[in-house]
């Protein structure tokens, strides 16, 4: 037999043949050797994670935490939940919204937003998401064969001018609509989408939904409510959801550390398929949560002095924020005139530079220390990581020019000192690039 064999792979198997880009971004700051300062990937600040209570609270696990347990998380971590959000009135939610929603708990976001889209989208489907955009789940979306549209955004969010030009065009072409993905803390951009803004939206789908007679629902990724200050937390877009189109999910991923791999969603009880289906995907993509996690996290999240830790990990960052910001105001902006957003909520920054920011540029080979100049590489200064802005950007979209020279700052996982010293570095970096144009 001397006939090639082919790959057997399905299309999505193809699709996954190209790297992530966050895996890819991993990879590559993994190349780099020597010191290095981290304001790519979001990691969470080491002492923000509650290591002695995590460890005590591990202690009390049993033998059958160890063992299958059920698929859509246990009760106890449920009410638990369920008890954060009224303590206080979180994100404005009481009891009369709260119980008309079932909590579905899962590994992570990540895959609660990867099931929302199984559940929901057939390839060739169309989503529509923000731009810039979360670029790890525009990744997911992509590899599952969907179609992405962007709307750009203005200060309150995404602009529904763009939102309902989109959704005529869709119904003129009679293209389905899978889902809308809305991030009210930008990520990449650290801003946070205003409260009008959030209700404007929920009430133009909910239209656009009886328009198609289909359910057109909002996945509405809150990552980051836990570590939003109290006054900037916009309220939850569950208040605004009369048809109960509205998957909030969120985790406890930045409040207590990513590792716990423990997040939620809050589905309509009254969307009695799409609770099944969601629950039914758990016991298909991975069978059973660590129970001993959720123990953790259940005990975690009732502790008398849960949110005092909160307040304390809001601070820490809101105080990194005004550093880094202060540095880019003083190194980036005052010198290189840059553009910048970002440190509301969440870690981030997000810069547009006067010169490229692409991986293959002189300003990234300048941080990468990779420039083959060794009179230039050679120093003592660290790396400088950070997320180009061709990855957070719509390649196909109006942002795909000025995404070359844009960048997504990181300021969680480094101490304050550092982090300023690599924006520092990146003026360095400008006027390298400025000059090997």
């Amino acid at each position: 037999m001397t006939n090639e064999l082919g790959n057997g792979l399905s299309e999505l198997g193809t699709r996954l043949l190209q790297p992530a880009p966050v895996a890819d971004l991993i990879a590559r700051n993994a190349t780099v050797t020597g010191k290095k300062i981290n304001l790519s990937v979001g990691d969470i600040a080491m002492e923000t994670i509650p290591l002695e209570l995590i460890h005590e609270l591990s202690q009390t696990s049993t033998r059958e935490q160890l063992n299958y347990r059920t698929i859509s998380g246990e009760q106890d971590l449920k009410d638990a939940i369920r008890n954060l959000y009224l303590r206080n009135g979180f994100e404005g939610l009481d009891a009369a919204v709260m119980d008309k929603r079932e909590i579905i708990v899962g590994p992570s976001v990540s895959y609660l937003d990867a099931a929302v889209a199984l559940t929901l989208a057939n390839p060739g489907d169309y989503v529509i998401m923000s731009d810039p955009w979360y670029y790890v789940f525009s990744d997911t979306c992509k590899k599952l064969g969907l179609n992405i549209l962007t709307i750009p955004e203005d200060d309150g969010g995404m602009r529904l001018a763009d939102l309902n030009g989109t959704l005529e065009s869709i119904q003129d072409a009679d293209k389905r609509l899978a889902f809308v993905y809305l991030l009210p803390t930008s990520n990449p951009k650290g801003t946070i989408m205003s409260n009008s803004r959030i209700e404007a939206i929920v009430q133009i789908m909910t239209e656009f939904s009886h328009s198609v007679d289909n359910r057109t629902r909002i996945l509405y990724d809150n990552s980051y409510n836990l570590i939003t200050p109290a006054n900037l937390l916009p309220q939850s877009a569950m208040l605004y959801d009369e048809e109960g189109l509205v998957i909030e999910v969120a985790t406890v991923s930045k409040a207590l550390g990513p590792g716990l791999r423990t997040g939620w969603a809050f589905v309509s009880k009254g969307d009695k398929q799409f609770v099944t289906a969601m629950k039914n995907a758990g016991g298909q993509l991975y069978l059973n949560q660590s129970a001993q996690d959720q123990n953790v996290v259940a005990k975690a999240l009732m502790a008398d002095d849960f949110e005092s830790r909160l307040d304390d990990t809001v601070q820490f960052y809101s105080g990194k924020a005004r550093s880094v910001q202060e540095a880019i105001e003083q190194n980036l902006v005052e010198l290189h005139n840059v553009d910048y957003v970002g440190g509301q909520a969440g870690f981030y920054f997000y810069l547009t530079m006067p010169v490229e920011t692409t991986l293959d540029s002189p300003f990234c080979k300048f941080l990468m220390k990779q420039t083959g100049n060794q009179e230039i590489d050679n120093t003592s200064r660290p790396a400088v990581l950070y997320v180009p802005g061709q990855f957070c950007v719509n390649p196909e979209g109006s942002l795909a020019k000025s995404g070359k020279r844009q960048l997504r700052i990181s300021f969680g996982y480094e101490p304050a000192e550092r982090a300023v010293q690599g924006v520092e570095i990146m003026a360095d970096a400008v006027s390298y690039a400025k000059s090997n144009r």
